[in-house]
């Protein structure tokens, strides 16, 4: 195989987001797309220069003519795609949160480990140079020991209610579309959670639309998070430690930069270039694995997926009670 072929989910605003970034990935080709409707699936394939393009998922992966599939659907589509894909022996690439609940995120692993399909829940800012520096500074003890992580996302959605943002049927509010994002620094940085605790503001449509989070982890490292849809927030990361820190300045998971400080030492800013907005990162490290036989992501493993979503199901499950 020289070349994985590619199969898209989606004509939303994630899936383009992939398209445009994957011309500068590499070991990959974009073959076909897959949306409800007929007509918005050809329209994206002219766009994109995509050979193919289908209303039916099934008839897509039928065809033999990828060898992945990227899902991009609203979040409370995930499961039954990914395990559709699953089923018929095709890898899969899933948008985050992977599914709405923990029991189906660990289901769809079960699933690809017996049928010995690459998975993987595609957080692709796990794969960004500046982030993968700041892991490669904590594993090197260059800020001492991790202490804690701040991190924030958030924006004001001006949307109606019926957009899958605040639309509860389709998996809407902060946490699963914005929040999972500091969610996942801090697990990334601090590991197992321990105590959870959480302040939330929910909106007409019962979603949430604002969340303080505060984690407790192994060895009293903390982490406070927040996300929302309804308000602007800095979107900054701090990564602190016992001789110093790691800092990431507005937009932090699409890092460009970031500002490293030990005690004694002048602050230094470390600059990455690169074109398009990181997504092909992702990408590229899919691609590798496929080729190289692999059927779990030894950077972003089923674990790392497993215990966000565990994480996630613990939050939500305090704010419904």
């Amino acid at each position: 195989m020289s070349a994985i072929r590619w199969g898209i989910l989606s004509t939303g605003n994630m899936a383009r987001q992939f398209v445009e970034d994957f011309q500068y990935s590499q070991g990959g080709i974009l073959k076909a797309v897959c949306s409800r409707q007929q007509k918005d699936a050809e329209s994206f394939a002219g766009e994109f220069g995509l050979e193919y393009a289908y209303s039916s998922l099934d008839n897509m992966l039928e065809k033999g003519q990828v060898d992945i599939v990227y899902i991009a659907s609203p979040h409370s589509h995930h499961y039954d795609a990914a395990m559709t894909a699953i089923r018929a022996g095709i890898p899969v690439l899933c948008e985050k949160p992977m599914t709405l609940t923990l029991q189906e995120t660990e289901a769809l692993y079960e699933a690809a480990d017996k049928a010995g399909v690459f998975l993987m829940e595609a957080l692709w800012s796990r794969f960004n140079p500046a982030i993968a520096e700041a892991v490669d500074m904590v594993r090197q003890g260059r800020i001492g020991e991790v202490k804690s992580v701040q991190a924030n996302f958030g924006f004001a959605a001006d949307v109606p209610d019926s957009h899958r943002l605040l639309n509860p049927a389709l998996g809407g509010g902060a946490l699963l579309d914005v929040g999972i994002y500091p969610l996942f620094l801090s697990l990334l940085m601090l590991g197992d959670v321990k105590k959870v605790q959480s302040r939330v503001e929910t909106g007409a449509t019962g979603v949430d639309l604002y969340e303080d989070i505060w984690l407790e982890h192994e060895e009293g490292r903390t982490s406070s998070l927040t996300a929302s849809i309804d308000r602007y927030l800095p979107n900054t990361a701090v990564i602190s430690g016992s001789k110093g820190y790691i800092e990431f300045p507005s937009h932090w998971f699409a890092a460009r930069s970031l500002r490293y400080y030990r005690e004694g030492e002048e602050a230094e800013w470390y600059s990455f270039d690169f074109p398009g907005n990181g997504w092909h990162f992702e990408a590229t490290h899919v691609n590798e694995c496929l080729l190289s036989g692999q059927t779990k992501s030894p950077v972003y493993t089923p674990e790392d997926s497993i215990r966000l979503a565990a994480t996630v199901d613990c939050l939500l499950a305090q704010w419904k009670s």
